[in-house]
């Protein structure tokens, strides 16, 4: 990973950083942190060397299902400017974290632009460029219920803009 806080991490700015050509993540934060302001952060040309997981650019995530810890969500967390590119995975995939906030973030050339994944309630995205990914712009699945999409500007994605399997959005 180019930057990996875990484990109930709190309180913490992550600003004006690049993470490129990583084996894993650019950026992620996993199992029970909070109150993380990511902004005016680069991540590019991510690919992760096994060939069961992807490289995602930015992540959000509960911790992992194999470890002896259990999973906590990443919770109140801010994404604000930032870009990524050329990752083998998605610009940002959030799973099984609630309440974040994604504004104004430019995710173009992944695989996926923001993947919003199960158990991931409660989150915001505002004001953010999804384009020229590969699949898709933006996808809210399963139980990713009450997301808000606002203001945000989908183009030249290769199948769908936008595609949404949860409830109550």
């Amino acid at each position: 990973y180019g930057f990996d806080p875990h484990d109930y991490t709190h309180d913490v700015l992550v600003e004006d950083n690049i993470a490129y050509e990583n084996g894993a993540h650019g950026f992620i934060i996993s199992r029970g942190c909070n109150n993380f302001t990511i902004r005016n952060n680069k991540s590019y040309n991510n690919f992760d060397t096994s060939e069961t997981s992807q490289a995602h650019g930015f992540m959000l995530d509960p911790g992992s299902p194999n470890s002896v810890d259990p999973q906590a969500s990443s919770y109140d967390n801010i994404l604000e400017n930032n870009e990524a590119y050329g990752n083998e995975g998605y610009g940002l995939r959030i799973l099984g974290s609630i309440n974040n906030q994604i504004l104004g973030n430019n995710f173009h050339h992944n695989q996926q632009g923001i993947v919003v994944d199960v158990n991931s309630p409660d989150n915001l995205l505002n004001n953010n460029t999804l384009s020229q990914n590969t699949s898709y712009g933006l996808v809210v699945r399963e139980s990713a219920d009450r997301t808000t999409v606002t203001n945000n500007t989908v183009n030249g994605n290769g199948n769908h803009g936008i595609y949404v399997r949860s409830n109550t959005n």
